[in-house]
């Protein structure tokens, strides 16, 4: 009984009784580790510095107080994880915990890293003195927008004072500018010249058309088919009047004149060549090709719709070209196709000079003789580059030649009527 009872108390006396001190000093280390985590994730959160004292309610001083736990705790959560470093030769598993008290011994290099990005002080907004509106800077802004100013000398005064009319000036340059644009992109005009109002519309407008709208020349288009003398002039008028209405706003009309000199007058005595290339190229192979037409139709030839067409072009464009004698010749040979065409023509009765086979002669001769001089001279005007050189007298003997045309096909068709053999 006694061996017995020696045996029990043994083996009670090797169980542990109540809380040992190696269970509570671990209790004491992991909660000192668990304030510091707590505390270094508020400061995270809601970026707290727990190295200035708080103001004093209650919940300032409870988190305070776990802020010193920190380095203590990350003191503790070092040994922790070097002594499971070593328990893992034996429990391959204390590794997993060593890592885990290893991110807790780094956590305030990781939570002094974030708070220093949170609470970095934004950068200083510098303000230049462009963008300083001081009380002259206002005024003058107020007084550009009081007189419609067009540009900073219309407000004399400080350098603050102009530079807020300035400003004005240029925020309704802006404006104008977006609204010719704008206008531009939903009227879709067919030329440049079409924008009209302030400057800046303009421009607006005209940067829309040349970037949207502007249509290529055909291939095979020179520089001076497809428009009309006053047609060119327009758009040059149009496109060098806005130039100078922005340069006698900015103060400048010395530049105006500069540009006029330069480029204005020159684009503008360029124009005369568009109508040029037409009297001397267009309207001879136009007359041509519809004399050619009615002989087919006063030989009952059918005229394909390829070259009804081609004629209604030619008719357009001749329609629009200032009146001469070519134009002339032309509506009223035009004038005889169209009849033809719907049947409706009737022979004109022509009366032929009763004169005999030698004076048709002589009066051919004589309007050959006269053609000859004419040409010459006219080739005479043009220099080696091919440029006219005195437009005027230029255009005075080609009308000349046409005006004869009439008068040599009347001896022509009169000497054939009388069956005279005319010399050519």
């Amino acid at each position: 009984m006694t061996q017995q009872q020696n045996a029990q108390d043994k083996t009670s006396a090797s169980k542990p009784r109540g809380l040992s001190v190696e269970k509570i000093l671990n209790g004491v280390v992991l909660t000192l580790i668990g304030m510091s985590l707590l505390a270094q994730c508020f400061g995270v959160l809601f970026g707290w510095n727990f190295g200035v004292a708080p103001a004093a309610s209650p919940l300032a001083r409870a988190l305070a107080f776990m802020g010193m736990a920190i380095v203590p705790g990350a003191f503790l959560a070092f040994s922790k994880c070097v002594l499971n470093i070593i328990r893992s030769f034996k429990n391959p598993r204390a590794l997993l915990t060593a890592a885990g008290f290893f991110l807790a011994a780094i956590s305030p290099l990781i939570s002094s890293a974030l708070m220093a990005k949170k609470l970095q002080p934004a950068a200083p907004v510098f303000v230049t003195r462009d963008d300083f509106e001081s009380d002259q800077f206002v005024a003058g802004r107020q007084r550009a927008k009081e007189i419609g100013a067009t540009k900073r000398s219309d407000c004399p005064g400080s350098e603050d004072f102009m530079r807020g009319c300035g400003k004005f000036i240029a925020e309704r340059e802006k404006q104008q500018f977006d609204l010719g644009f704008e206008w531009a992109k939903q009227n879709l005009p067919v030329k440049a010249s079409l924008c009209k109002g302030e400057s800046h519309f303009i421009v607006g407008c005209r940067t829309y058309f040349h970037q949207k709208l502007k249509k290529p020349k055909p291939a095979g288009e020179g520089k001076y088919e497809g428009m009309t003398t006053a047609e060119c002039k327009e758009e040059v008028n149009a496109n060098y009047e806005v130039s100078r209405r922005l340069d006698i706003e900015a103060g400048n009309p010395q530049s105006a004149a500069v540009t006029y000199r330069k480029h204005w007058a020159p684009e503008l005595e360029d124009c005369e060549n568009y109508d040029k290339l037409v009297i001397d190229t267009y309207m001879p192979q136009a007359y041509s090709r519809l004399q050619t037409l009615i002989d087919k139709l006063e030989a009952k030839a059918v005229l394909s719709e390829g070259e009804k067409t081609e004629m209604m072009a030619d008719f357009s464009k001749m329609s629009k070209i200032p009146d001469q004698p070519y134009k002339t010749a032309y509506l009223k040979m035009a004038e005889e196709y169209f009849q033809r065409l719907a049947g409706d023509f009737k022979e004109p009765v022509v009366v032929y000079p009763k004169i005999s086979c030698e004076a048709y002669q002589e009066k051919i001769d004589a309007m050959v003789a006269l053609d000859k001089e004419r040409s010459a001279a006219m080739r005479a005007l043009k220099t080696a580059e091919g440029h006219i050189a005195e437009g005027a007298k230029y255009s005075a003997l080609n009308e000349a030649r046409i005006a004869m045309l009439w008068d040599w096909k009347l001896y022509t068709d009169g000497a054939a009527a009388a069956g005279c053999k005319v010399r050519k």
